[in-house]
């Protein structure tokens, strides 16, 4: 009997223990819940956040456009204003050197075709176009010929203007007799081309052509014919009289 109430006693001791272990290895939390009531909840208790606390969440759905544009000078120029709205701006300024010329542009699509999009577009007037990548093709009656010059690959982004300065690569040539020059009557096309230039060129006046390599021809009568003229090279920015010799 006696051994038998020794058995139990040690018994207890162990469960008691045991459980006065468990007690001191729990962690801060579990402690903490346990001074929780029970009407209390256990993540405000812990958190101090409760159902009246702003939370933030991140859930970008602003408007690429709206977003504030960042970067060099270029490169905003390349980015183009914000406008918002779901079409695009252009706006082009044609410029023949270093001044505004009144000009036309086409617009087309870059895709396999080139779809034409709108045409006969004056310089500096402001185009609405869905967002997309177009080319422009410009030309101006203020260069002899009126050739036409094409930015290509525009990237016209949602919401946003974008402006263009195109420089028109010219050069000036004159076309000269000698010192005492004699007008005459010229025909004037690109090296190589089919048709001549449309309008009326003379020798002795400056000509303002896109740069490039060209034929000429001085028009004469039925007895003499036209006298051809090659070998005329024009530079951009260039600026030169060229000698016809044995007119």
């Amino acid at each position: 009997m006696k051994k038998t109430f020794a058995s139990l006693t040690l018994l207890t001791m162990v469960i008691a223990l045991g459980c006065g272990g468990a007690g001191r290895n729990r962690s801060m939390k579990d402690r903490l819940l346990d001074d929780v009531d029970n009407d209390v909840d256990p993540v405000e208790a812990l958190t101090g956040i409760d159902e009246s606390t702003p939370v933030a969440i991140e859930d970008d759905q602003t408007n690429p456009a709206d977003k504030p544009v960042k970067g060099t000078p270029e490169e905003l120029a390349e980015q183009g204003e914000v406008i918002g709205g779901s079409q695009g701006l252009f706006l082009a300024t044609l410029m023949v050197q270093g001044k505004a010329v009144h000009g036309t542009f086409m617009v087309r699509a870059t895709d396999s075709e080139g779809s034409l999009i709108k045409s006969n577009v004056k310089t500096g007037s402001e185009i609405s176009l869905e967002p997309g990548t177009y080319d422009f093709v410009f030309t101006t009656d203020a260069v002899a010929g009126s050739p036409e010059v094409t930015l290509r690959d525009v990237v016209i982004p949602k919401g946003r203007r974008i402006k263009r300065e195109v420089k028109v690569p010219v050069g000036q040539i004159t076309l000269t007799t000698g010192a005492r020059c004699v007008k005459k009557v010229l025909r004037l096309k690109p090296k190589g081309a089919s048709e001549w230039y449309k309008g009326k060129y003379e020798t002795c006046e400056p000509l303002l052509l896109l740069a490039g390599d060209y034929e000429a021809e001085i028009t004469g009568n039925k007895k003499t014919g036209n006298t051809p003229i090659s070998g005329i090279q024009v530079y951009d920015g260039g600026v030169r009289d060229i000698l016809i010799r044995n007119q």
